[in-house]
């Protein structure tokens, strides 16, 4: 068997914010301490920009948790919430320092990977659906596990950070 242990920790691209873009918390998603999607939106535009300037990949997972509306309806939104806190942990310790962990709202999520090849963006998106399904929460003496489903993408030549949102 095997164990793993969270501790807090937010997208390591925060710590270039300015001390007052972490003061107004423009940027962060109180719920889960990612990045929340405005975060995400500049992040892909100047980190594709950065790419193709450099001649380098970017890869983006797109998740989203499986029936979560059940989960909220079953078990209420206090452990919804917590569901939320949980995948967003798997996330964000599943990811190399220089990926990006966002909520990108309700139960979707983006990792955002510069400089990925595709073979490793493949391991990513499995390592991130093996941490989520391994994890539990402990729920009336019973343990609750969510699933999640994926999209992954390596952002084409020509192509917009809106294009390939829609493809993942």
């Amino acid at each position: 068997g095997s164990a793993e242990v969270f501790s807090r920790r937010r997208a390591t691209r925060f710590a270039e914010l300015t001390d007052q873009e972490r003061m107004d918390d423009a940027f962060i998603d109180p719920l889960t301490d990612l990045g929340n999607r405005r975060y995400g939106e500049s992040q892909l535009e100047s980190l594709l920009e950065a790419a193709r300037a450099q001649d380098k990949a970017l890869g983006i997972v797109f998740i989203d948790v499986d029936h979560f509306k059940n989960v909220n309806d079953t078990y209420g939104h206090r452990t919804g919430d917590a569901v939320l806190r949980m995948v967003g942990q798997n996330l964000a310790h599943g990811l190399r320092g220089t990926d990006v962990p966002i909520r990108w709202g309700g139960e979707a999520f983006l990792a955002i990977l510069p400089g990925v090849t595709p073979e490793a963006l493949r391991f990513v998106a499995e390592r991130l659906r093996m941490l989520v399904e391994r994890s539990w929460l402990e729920v009336e003496g019973e343990q609750l596990r969510v699933t999640r489903s994926a999209g992954a993408v390596m952002v084409a030549d020509a192509e917009t950070v809106e294009q390939a949102l829609d493809r993942a």
